[in-house]
Formats: C-alpha cells, sequence, structure tokens
C-alpha cells in the first residue's frame, strides 16, 4: 500500500452528472409553470443529453490527463446512466494512481 493511500483522503473531487433529459423536462416544467416534471422515466432511466454527454466525456478526458501523482485512488460514481464520466465504468484502471 502506498503512503499516499495509508494517509487517509487528502482530496475529494466532486462533480455532478452532465446535462440530463430529466434537466431539460424540469426547466421545461419550471418554464411553463407545472408542478410536475413530465418525463415519463425513473430517474435511474433518464439519458444524458447530447450537451450531457460532451460535459462527461470532456470530465473524463480531464480525469485522465491529469499527471500520475494527481490522480485519484478511486472513483465512486452513480450507477446510473448520467452517472459516470463517460469511459470510467469501461476504464477504472486508467484513472487510478
Amino acid at each position: 500500500m502506498s503512503e499516499r493511500s495509508t494517509q487517509g483522503p487528502v482530496e475529494l473531487l466532486l462533480a455532478r452528472h452532465g446535462e440530463s433529459e430529466g434537466n431539460v423536462a424540469a426547466t421545461a416544467a419550471s418554464a411553463a409553470g407545472a408542478e410536475v416534471i413530465d418525463i415519463g422515466l425513473r430517474d435511474a432511466d433518464v439519458s444524458l443529453t447530447p450537451t450531457g454527454r460532451k460535459q462527461s466525456t470532456a470530465l473524463g478526458r480531464w480525469l485522465a490527463d491529469l499527471p500520475a501523482a494527481q490522480r485519484s485512488d478511486s472513483v465512486w460514481c452513480s450507477p446510473y446512466p448520467a452517472g459516470a464520466p463517460s469511459g470510467v465504468r469501461d476504464r477504472p484502471n486508467s484513472f487510478s494512481g
């Protein structure tokens, strides 16, 4: 075990998911004065919009491009489709230090 990991977390990076179809529906509902967000899906099944996918990809690239000494020891993300930067689930070792 590395010295870095025996000292406990030094830094915590939090990132919210990219723009989702739910975000777009919520904005439209708010603008219309609606009390219900009519998306027709469970929150867990809501996908990212094209903008959200670009945001997610950008975060994934940023994480992957960090110098090895600055990379996280672990990445925790939501199991929801909108919850992880693109590539984190497919290539978890590329983000570890």
